[in-house]
Order: structure tokens, then sequence, then C-alpha cells
């Protein structure tokens, strides 16, 4: 894990609130034409509903990324997402601090590969928001912003940058892939304002959502939609 990231999550102080109604909590979500009992995506493998993969064996029923390789192989990687079953396919730039022969992308070659892909588009790897908006404009259906390259360089944590990236995509959805621990640190990312958390593969996914249901429960949460950056504490005075 990022320590940086860590640092950050430590700063964003969860307040408790037990005097309310919320008994029944419901940490339900919706995206991506499927309905998950929580705001959790797994790295495959995992015994869970949302996944995430980059090997094409596992691509059945996965959101499945490939690294950002030339556009002559990019192209028909993309256009093979179908075939293989996904539920949504992209390009994950994670990669490039690793692999000599990834490349950044340009927008327009993003929008090719939407296009070439016929299903919901993802692009995964970011923190600049500048790289968020870019990826909105060319047609993304979801983002998924990591601290990776960041951690490579000595950059920024994801969660100085989250609010910002909110901000850069609007409504598309925007998902975490950083440092989380247990179901409090899902919870403060879905307080900063994305939509749900990219899960390390060592971490139970049902484990995780008994975690955040507890977590609303006692900040008096019933459902993802009353979750908001009203649930950090900021002290009145310094």
């Amino acid at each position: 894990m990022y320590a940086k990231d860590i640092i950050a999550l430590d700063n964003l102080e969860l307040l408790p609130r037990v005097i309310h109604d919320s008994d029944e909590v419901n940490p339900g979500w919706s995206g991506l034409d499927l309905e998950l009992p929580g705001p959790l995506w797994a790295e495959v493998p995992a015994n869970w509903t949302g996944r995430i993969t980059s090997r094409r064996e596992d691509a059945l029923g996965s959101i499945w990324l490939a690294p950002p390789v030339k556009m002559k192989l990019l192209v028909p990687m993309m256009r093979e997402a179908r075939d293989l079953g996904a539920i949504a396919a992209g390009v994950d730039f994670s990669a490039l601090a690793a692999d000599l022969e990834t490349r950044p992308r340009s927008a327009g070659e993003l929008s090719e590969l939407k296009d070439a892909c016929g299903l919901p588009f993802v692009v995964a790897g970011l923190l600049d928001p500048r790289d968020a908006e870019r990826s909105a404009e060319a047609g993304a259906d979801a983002i998924i912003a990591s601290s990776s390259l960041s951690a490579w360089l000595g950059g920024p944590s994801l969660v100085a940058l989250v609010p910002d990236l909110r901000d850069a995509v609007g409504d598309i959805l925007l998902f975490a892939k950083g440092a989380v621990r247990n179901g409090a640190d899902v919870l403060r990312y879905l307080a900063l304002g994305v939509d749900a958390v990219v899960l390390p593969g060592a971490l139970n996914p049902h484990q995780m959502l008994e975690e955040l249901s507890r977590a609303m429960r006692v900040t008096g949460c019933n459902t993802l939609d009353e979750i908001s950056y009203d649930l950090i504490f900021e002290p009145t005075f310094d």
C-alpha cells in the first residue's frame, strides 16, 4: 500500500453518530447494468459479483482491462471483449511504470477504442483530473482512479485528488483503487465522492461489505445516497 494513501485516509476522521433511526442499512449498488450487494469491486479471482480482471480467461462477467500497448494490438483486443463475455472493457494505464511496451494514449485514440469495444468503456490507472476529464470527453463510461503511478513517481495520494476527479468526470462512474484496510476506509472514499471502491486481492469482499454496513450504521447512513462529505470531522478551530 502507498504510505501517502494510508496517511491521507487516517486524516479523514469519521465522526460516529448513533442517535438516529438507521436500523436497516442497505449498501446496495447499481451501475454498468449490474445490481451489487455493495459498492465493492474485486480483482479476479474472487467469489464476488463485481469483478475486474486483466486476464482474458477471467473476462466472462467481469470488467476486462488491457494494458495501453500499440493501437494495432489494442483495437482488436477491445473488439474481442464482447466475445469473451466481458460486461465492460477498457485500458489500464497502471502498466506504464512496469512495461516498456506500453504508451500513453490520446483522447482521440480512446474514442477509437470505445467505438471498437461496443461495451461500456473504462479508463483505469488515472490520477490527474485533466486525464479524467479528457477520458470523459472521449466517451468513457467509468474511470478507475489509482495512485499506482503516483506512488512510483513519489507523487500525491489518491485521497488528495478524489474531489477534483469527481468534479472532472461529472456523472460518470468514478471508482477508487488505492489503499483499503477495512470498511471504514471504504466509507471514507465514498464520503469523498467516489461511486465504488476496488479492493486489493487479499481482502474478502463479503467481510468488507459487513464492515462497511457497520460503519454506515454508526455514522447514521441507511443507504449509499446518504453518504457524503458531512461524515468527515472538521474541527471548528485549528
